[in-house]
């Protein structure tokens, strides 16, 4: 399974979980193998939920970990769009950061 990785993806995977390209891309293929999909998961994010696209829409928000991965399916590959960190995880400053 190729996933790719957008930019956006790049930057907050290495802001967020302060991983490298190439760990960024096995945890991504980890999280749509064995992560849970959101409508799984009872303690999600109401700002998450709210922001969810449509089945149809062909965007699945899983959780793996301490982290949301986003992603996109087309016709011909997956995308990760972004990284997200779970409710809960502090930031550097003692703020909650998403």
């Amino acid at each position: 399974m190729n996933i790719q990785l957008t930019a956006h993806a790049l930057k907050r995977g290495h802001q967020r979980l302060s991983l490298k390209r190439r760990a960024i891309q096995r945890t991504a293929e980890l999280a749509l193998k064995r992560g849970n999909p959101t409508y799984r998961n009872e303690c999600i994010d109401p700002w998450l939920l709210s922001n969810q696209p449509t089945i149809t829409s062909g965007r699945e928000i899983r959780i793996y970990g301490n982290a949301y991965y986003v992603f996109e399916y087309s016709r011909t590959s997956i995308s990760l769009i972004t990284i997200m960190l779970a409710n809960g995880e502090k930031g550097g400053n003692g703020e909650y950061s998403y």
